[in-house]
């Protein structure tokens, strides 16, 4: 067994999916959402960082990247079931984490921005000029964001119930447990 997610990602993995949790309860109570919203940024914020500084190779943000020859071959490997196996992230993960990452930071800031120019509140209300159509506008943008957030979950999750089943291996006790997972052959 090899260490490939240590306690700060796992942790930061846990965090995440309880504040988008979190997020989709409180849509209507504005302060907690916001706050929850706002602690979702400093998570990519760290997990960024971590991803630059970290020496484990597998929890590098620049492991997120391949290129298409390698995606291509990867989806090929699952079309015949029998998937290249990744210690870290493979191609399809990689890409669904750059996409996540970004929608998480726009649905941020569109829903800061939207709510301070429609209601006048927030944390940053002070700063934006009241408009409250183009803030309406603004949080249509944040709505479509949270259903491609959501699809990208749904997406992520097949993949790793997909991935789990062709490597018979337990991804999810890696991510959130252990950390571990078996060497390559």
């Amino acid at each position: 067994m090899i260490q490939v997610w240590s306690s700060p990602i796992r942790s930061f993995h846990i965090l995440l999916i309880l504040s988008i949790l979190t997020l989709f309860l409180t849509e209507d109570f504005k302060k907690i959402h916001e706050i929850t919203g706002l602690f979702v940024l400093f998570l990519i914020i760290f997990r960024i960082t971590y991803g630059i500084i970290t020496k484990n190779r597998y929890e590098k943000i620049s492991t997120f990247f391949y290129g298409l020859s390698d995606i291509y071959k990867f989806i090929i490997s699952i079309l015949k079931q029998k998937e290249i196996r990744y210690l870290g992230h493979n191609p399809l993960a990689g890409i669904v984490m750059i996409l996540m990452f970004l929608i998480l930071i726009m649905m941020t800031i569109s829903g800061v921005i939207g709510f301070a120019m429609k209601e006048e509140e927030g944390f940053f209300a002070f700063l934006i000029t009241n408009n409250f159509e183009l803030g309406k506008e603004i949080l249509h943008i944040h709505h479509f964001l949270s259903n491609l957030l959501l699809a990208l979950i749904g997406f992520h999750l097949i993949g790793v119930a997909v991935s789990s089943f062709l490597t018979k291996e337990n991804l999810a006790k890696s991510i959130f447990i252990t950390g571990l997972k078996r060497k390559n052959q």
